[in-house]
């Protein structure tokens, strides 16, 4: 067959190769297609031959012939570039063995031009060429340096046994320093930067990462501690940028192992969410407790208040509570209003005679679980950064088992939100509403006059609850806004008559004794006829002291004062005991009152 083939190329009929070749192909005979090109291009490189003047269109015309075959073009290229490589492994041999001659000096010589031809031709893949030919083959025919070659493929080899991870060597230490220091001083910046010197300070970072060759962990890790220390510098975010953005949910998860509690740390995490670095959906699962964990949590609490109340109560103040209980909760329902009767009850009324080692053990659980709630600790970093979004996102997830009294931080963070959005209407300077910064959707903005405060406020005051009455300062000032625009709130009474029977009522009641805000509330209801006042009054006593379980001890307190006191009154100690019950009176005037008449009328 071999010597067919020999007769077929010498013959140096092009029609005829071309067709034997083609046919060898077409038959799938690949061993012997691989032969007869090795023939082909071993003759064309003969100096005797005459074929070397064919072979450059002989290739062209059968690449031609399959030229919208794909898969055959793939093939025929496999085909010349494993030919070429035989060809080269047989010549270096003979020069390794010192048999060379001048014809085979020659033939070395038209073997390097032919694929030099081949080459600028495009018939060959070069990429393809120099992963298949000898490193004596691509040195020969120029493709390579042989003594560069080398050297970069011993420093390769060597390269894979370096320790790049917690590196401790000298000038890997002083790359870390010379960041974190870097890094401080952005940090430090108290002024908004243009992106032309965000992008110098970016290119200082990656120049000091590239040259002492840092490790990505370390070094997110490390723009993370310093962020800490400055976490609403807007500079600082766009650090994030040119760092592993993939390892920042890993490492978050590593941190809060240390510290469940770190504050800084979830304020970071926070940032990041809000300028989309980090989804929120993709952090929530690295945050406890999980919200199954949470709605578990809250038919606990439900089960343990009902075990409570049948074992520690007596019947006057059992029947009020379970008639509330019965009308207002039940595990169906929406927990906004639930809170822990357990451990209220103890405090407020002083029952904890009863309460056996199990139950003191339970309640110091639960108050642990609260200090670490990582889910509340993001809600309330999202209120500190005024990210109204994201903060409806989790509240929305939560709201069926939310109650503001489980993290104080959301309560006081909540308050403060208000105030800074109300500042507007406070001000004497009229002219300072025009300076407030412009308005985006996705954050909470100030108001800048009442109807914007119709629009906002309320949402917020629902979601805070009775969480007001932890800030009189707020109180004091809704309640100096209400007074300001008394018109405005005539006209939308509706609205204002229900946010006083939920929340300023209710929240008022919870106060401590603070004759000023009695003097403000009294100022905003004289503006209302006789009716209106006495059909607040009647929905104060009977409707806001069951919005939530503490309003129904907190009256259970102030019923058994009035006893006390009324048993402890005579002649001699009126006036005392006037000043007495004026403090009790104090925020829960309609429960002194309606007292001291079922008294009377008892008596």
């Amino acid at each position: 067959m071999v010597d067919t083939y020999k007769e077929i190329i010498q013959s140096n009929n092009k029609d005829k190769i071309m067709s034997e070749f083609l046919s060898l192909i077409d038959k799938d005979k690949k061993q012997d297609s691989i032969k007869f090109l090795y023939k082909l291009i071993l003759y064309s490189i003969d100096d005797n031959s005459t074929l070397s003047k064919n072979i450059k269109p002989l290739i062209i015309s059968i690449k031609e012939n399959y030229n919208n075959n794909i898969k055959m073009k793939i093939f025929l290229d496999a085909y010349l570039i494993d030919t070429l490589w035989i060809i080269g492994f047989n010549m270096n041999n003979q020069v390794s063995n010192q048999n060379i001659n001048e014809h085979d000096r020659i033939k070395a010589e038209n073997y390097k031009n032919l694929i030099n031809l081949l080459l600028n031709e495009k018939l060959i893949n070069k990429i393809e060429l120099i992963e298949k030919l000898e490193e004596p083959t691509l040195n020969q025919i120029g493709l390579i340096d042989s003594k560069d070659f080398k050297n970069k493929f011993t420093r390769i080899n060597t390269k894979s046994y370096e320790q790049t991870k917690f590196n401790l060597l000298r000038e890997e230490s002083e790359g870390y320093s010379e960041l974190i220091t870097f890094l401080f001083d952005i940090n430090e910046l108290k002024i908004k930067l243009e992106q032309k010197e965000i992008e110098t300070i970016l290119k200082k970072i990656v120049k000091i990462i590239g040259y002492f060759n840092l490790d990505s962990y370390r070094v997110l890790d490390i723009a993370i501690e310093v962020f800490k220390y400055s976490p609403f510098n807007i500079n600082y975010i766009k650090i994030f940028d040119i760092l592993n953005k993939k390892i920042l949910l890993p490492i978050f998860d590593f941190k809060f192992s240390e510290n469940p509690s770190d504050k800084k740390l979830m304020l970071i995490a926070a940032q990041l969410i809000h300028f989309n670095y980090i989804s929120l959906e993709s952090f929530l699962p690295h945050v406890n407790p999980s919200l199954s964990t949470l709605q578990n949590n809250f038919v606990k609490k439900y089960q343990a208040m009902h075990d409570y109340i049948k074992n520690a109560l007596n019947d006057e103040i059992k029947f009020q509570i379970n008639s509330y209980v019965e009308q207002n909760l039940s595990l169906n329902k929406s927990a906004n209003y639930f809170c822990d009767f357990k451990y209220i009850i103890s405090k407020a009324i002083n029952w904890e005679e009863n309460q056996n080692k199990k139950n003191g053990e339970n309640n110091t659980q639960i108050k642990s679980e609260e200090k670490i709630n990582q889910l509340y600790l993001l809600l309330e970093c999202f209120i500190i950064i005024k990210d109204k979004n994201n903060f409806f996102k989790i509240y929305n997830l939560i709201k069926d088992f939310f109650d503001p009294f489980d993290n104080i931080g959301v309560i006081y963070e909540l308050c403060n939100l208000i105030k800074w959005m109300i500042k507007p209407l406070l001000t004497q300077d009229n002219n300072n509403i025009n300076k407030i910064e412009e308005k985006k959707d996705n954050l909470f903005n100030q108001c800048n006059n009442f109807n914007e405060f119709i629009q906002k406020i309320p949402e917020i005051l629902y979601i805070l609850n009775i969480g007001l009455s932890k800030d009189q300062i707020l109180f004091q000032k809704l309640l100096m806004i209400f007074n300001k625009n008394i018109t405005e709130v005539k006209n939308n009474f509706e609205l204002f008559k229900k946010l006083f029977i939920d929340i300023i009522f209710p929240s008022l009641s919870l106060m401590d004794p603070c004759p000023s805000l009695l003097n403000l509330l009294w100022n905003f209801l004289s503006n209302f006829d006789y009716i209106i006042r006495y059909t607040l009054y009647e929905q104060w006593l009977n409707i806001s002291y069951k919005v939530h379980p503490y309003l129904i001890i907190k009256s259970i307190v102030v019923w058994k004062e009035i006893q006390k006191w009324q048993k402890g009154l005579s002649q001699e100690n009126a006036r005392k005991h006037g000043r007495i019950l004026q403090i009790i009176s104090n925020s829960n005037p309609l429960i002194v009152f309606d007292s001291i008449i079922r008294i009377n009328n008892a008596t």
